[in-house]
């Protein structure tokens, strides 16, 4: 994040959801005509001028001082990790930005950015990446009576779920020229249920609320009375207990009403969202995680039906065949297995008739032959398949009607996974370190390079793409920049 510019707002933001915090920066000072006013003001300093009262420096005219300078999004990756992406996100705005206001302007549970910029109109960006993960939005009502101010301003809130814990603070306004949304929003990755909340109000007293769903705005009163509890952030006053730490927080079991309110309230936005990965992802995902593979196929099977020619439904269903594989046992349960797989295949099958260069249906397809029992032979179809995405790719960024996007290195981590799994290391390593020359620092890239021979690729690539385990069908990768 050292690469910034002439900085003006900044702000931490999760605009992906994902429970790590992201950052956002607008940039520049004036933007005019093409001379730059550096050139003058560095030619004149070097005369020995007073330059510590601005009204001395040289007349400006129509010159450029730090102009045109770009707004920066910072992703995080989870691992401590900034990668800059603001023209991946389409939010690489030049106009001379002065503030910042993040806020959810459509309720949708993902912070939109507003910027306001010197001498230009203001820009509105409606996020919609962060719409596939899970989120929780509060707003908080203070109560005079007890100390608190109304508008509850210096709490701190921390949610805990089975990730692990998140802390906000309820400010007044931050960051420079702006004020954002009053309402306190956390991202919760696929986290469904909130385990814990924790309000530390400005009276000093804590409010603990339990098992609470995920995608909701809560508004939140503080109540006259509360019972003392032990509070989850230290302080000299209370006993002290710590958060678990990131990852060792067991996952709720939820009561069957509960676990089909969450599911009947996704199937309803499916439905009014048809042609909505993001969306139609989640409910995949959290179908997995419930157990409820064969809801999630009925469902879908329902809206093919209804629905024939919307290619996102379609493609859902196809997954959902996918992910119900891991669970078939026995000893029929190759069976099980290639008849899912077969039924999976055939759905994606009518996406390519009917248009061939769909990148996601190829994809889908190479996947599924990728997981195969390599003595099933399906390696060389998984093979032709990663490379017609590579191909569908070169020529739509080559005619400008695509970028290149993050997830586009999931094709070459296929294909050299296909290579190794049908015994061609070289070539797997060729195309491991094709990827990883577009895509610098990818982690599984350099995991993959670091294998020494043929054999430990195969053993690498058969340990990870199997039917054993649940596969990632999760396409709201798509949305990603």
């Amino acid at each position: 994040t050292h690469h910034g510019g002439w900085g003006w707002g900044a702000k931490f933001v999760d605009f992906d959801n994902d429970a790590d915090l992201d950052i956002i920066a607008v940039n520049g000072f004036i933007t005019a005509g093409k001379e730059n006013y550096w050139y003058d003001l560095a030619s004149w300093t070097v005369k020995g001028e007073d330059v510590s009262d601005a009204k001395n420096w040289p007349v400006i005219g129509d010159r450029s001082f730090s102009g045109n300078e770009t707004t920066r999004l910072w992703r995080n990756d989870g691992q401590q990790r900034f990668s800059e992406i603001a023209a991946k996100a389409g939010v690489d705005n030049q106009h001379d930005g002065r503030g910042i206001v993040l806020f959810d302007y459509d309720n949708d549970g993902d912070l939109d950015i507003y910027l306001a910029n010197q001498g230009m109109a203001p820009v509105l960006f409606r996020n919609d990446i962060g719409g596939s993960k899970n989120w929780l939005g509060l707003q908080l009502i203070g109560n005079p009576k007890t100390g608190s101010n109304r508008d509850a301003i210096g709490s701190r809130i921390t949610v805990v779920t089975s990730t692990g814990p998140q802390i906000r603070e309820l400010d007044g306004g931050n960051s420079y020229s702006a004020q954002s949304d009053r309402r306190v929003y956390f991202g919760l990755g696929d986290d469904m249920i909130i385990n814990t909340l924790e309000i530390r109000w400005p009276s000093r007293r804590v409010q603990v609320m339990r098992n609470l769903r995920a995608n909701q705005i809560l508004t939140i009163q503080e109540p006259s009375e509360l019972p003392k509890v032990a509070s989850l952030i230290p302080t000299s006053r209370d006993k002290i207990m710590m958060p678990p730490k990131r990852g060792n927080i067991p996952e709720m079991v939820l009561p069957p009403a509960e676990r089909d309110a969450i599911l009947s309230e996704l199937e309803e936005k499916v439905r009014s969202h048809p042609n909505d990965i993001a969306i139609a992802s989640k409910y995949r995902i959290q179908c997995i995680k419930l157990g409820e593979f064969d809801r999630s196929t009925r469902f879908f099977e329902s809206l093919t039906n209804e629905y024939p020619k919307i290619r996102n439904i379609r493609l859902q269903l196809a997954l959902t065949y996918v992910d119900k594989m891991p669970k078939c046992g026995g000893m029929a349960a190759i069976v099980c297995k290639g008849t899912l797989a077969r039924k999976s295949l055939v759905q994606v099958g009518i996406l390519i008739e009917a248009d061939e260069t769909w990148w996601p249906a190829v994809y889908a397809r190479a996947m599924n032959h990728l997981h195969w029992p390599r003595a099933l032979r399906h390696s060389t179809m998984a093979i032709a398949d990663f490379k017609r995405c590579i191909a569908l790719l070169q020529n739509q960024t080559k005619s400008g009607s695509k970028q290149v996007r993050s997830y586009h290195v999931r094709t070459y981590i296929g294909l050299g996974d296909a290579l190794a799994k049908n015994e061609e290391f070289k070539k797997a390593q060729v195309a491991w370190r094709e990827g990883l020359s577009l895509f610098p620092g990818t982690p599984e890239l350099k995991e993959r390079i670091a294998l020494k021979t043929g054999e430990e690729a195969l053993a690498f690539v058969e340990k990870v793409r199997n039917l054993e385990k649940q596969i990632d069908t999760d396409f709201s990768f798509l949305l990603n920049p």
